[in-house]
């Protein structure tokens, strides 16, 4: 970053004051908007100078380059509300002013991995009691294979909680790839021939709502995908990590802030340092996931529960589209809300494809 001295730094805002009044402000919700044609490294001086909420409005929208979605538009929606992790005293919260492509929360899991491989033959196997209150315990489910299942793959059961346990199929994947290699129907509740010995059935294929475990959480805040265990699958392709995809200017100009989110297996609270984040029920002004989960972002906040809808409404290519947040039904294991295409809160599998727009601070 540039230094500025006082003088610099007076004229460097009042610069940019007469830019924002020639474009005769900023446009707000859906609408289209010009960013201001601003280096970061100034706009990390005015805020370090505790000057950004002098300078820039809730709404102003900046762009920078990523090499995976092109330009990206950052809408201000939050002055000094995150915690840093520097201790930066000041800080300016940003969130990408339009819906980024399909992305899942977190990937389906597998429930057994065949590390021997498996003989063309009838094979049972017994449920262990499944993390939603919906699946059935201690249940026996048969499959018959018509040919051999190879060593080190992956059982994935599509089980959907309205479904008897004979609609569900079975998908194998071979370990480390996303294509299905098999799909295999199940037969019922019986127990012929050899016994399947399943020692974890995680989410029945729907993925897992711990934030910190999610793949979205990893393609955020991590340089590429990690697995977690040997029922983890690859999220169709390998992506880089989000950041990686940057400018350096846009990176150095963003800090690490604390963010905190409910886990439903441990029924506390997980605190994480990130980069890049999804909003959460609390920010949105939606309610709160946790009892920590207290900032509500300027954007949204101050506002009738109709009107605070409207503020939440993002669009993309031109049509009104819902998108991920990070938040987990607390009811469940696999299912995350979402701000839907009207602006209201609802859920999903967190296997679900869904767009997502994050966010990130300016310290």
């Amino acid at each position: 970053m540039n230094y500025l001295d006082q003088n610099g730094l007076k004229h460097l805002i009042e610069k940019i004051r007469a830019e924002i009044k020639a474009q005769g402000g900023q446009a707000s919700g859906t609408e289209t908007k010009t960013p201001l044609n601003i280096a970061w490294d100034q706009v990390r001086a005015i805020v370090q100078a505790g000057q950004a909420a002098e300078t820039f409005s809730i709404g102003d929208t900046f762009v920078s380059n990523h090499s995976d979605y092109g330009e990206i538009l950052w809408d201000i929606i939050g002055f000094n509300r995150d915690t840093a992790v520097d201790g930066s005293p000041y800080t300016m919260t940003l969130q990408t002013h339009n819906v980024l492509p399909r992305y899942v929360f977190d990937q389906r899991e597998g429930f057994y991995y065949a590390e021997s491989g498996l003989s063309a033959d009838s094979w049972f196997g017994y449920l262990p009691y499944g993390k939603h209150p919906n699946r059935f315990a201690n249940s026996t489910f048969q499959i018959n294979l018509n040919e051999e299942i190879p060593y080190n793959s992956v059982f994935v059961m599509d089980w959907k909680d309205d479904q008897p346990l004979s609609d569900a199929v079975i998908y194998v994947y071979k370990e480390g790839t996303s294509t299905p290699i098999q799909t295999i129907p199940i037969l019922g509740n019986t127990s012929n021939g050899y016994e399947l010995y399943i020692s974890s059935y995680p989410d029945c294929g729907l993925g897992n709502n711990s934030w910190k475990k999610s793949c979205m959480y990893q393609y955020l805040n991590e340089q590429n995908r990690i697995s977690t265990s040997q029922l983890d699958l690859p999220y169709k392709d390998v992506f880089r990590g989000f950041s990686k995809g940057f400018d350096a200017d846009f990176l150095s100009a963003l800090g690490k802030f604390r963010v905190a989110e409910h886990n439903v297996e441990t029924g506390s609270t997980v605190w994480t340092e990130e980069l890049f984040s999804l909003p959460s029920l609390g920010n949105v002004n939606a309610g709160q996931s946790c009892s920590e989960d207290t900032v509500v972002y300027d954007a949204f906040s101050g506002e009738t529960d109709e009107i605070a809808a409207q503020k939440r409404i993002k669009t993309r290519n031109g049509d009104f589209a819902p998108y991920l947040l990070r938040s987990p039904v607390q009811d469940t294991y696999n299912r995350v809300y979402y701000v839907a295409s009207n602006g209201t809160i609802s859920s999903a599998y967190a296997c679900t494809e869904m767009g997502f727009s994050p966010i990130c601070c300016i310290m």
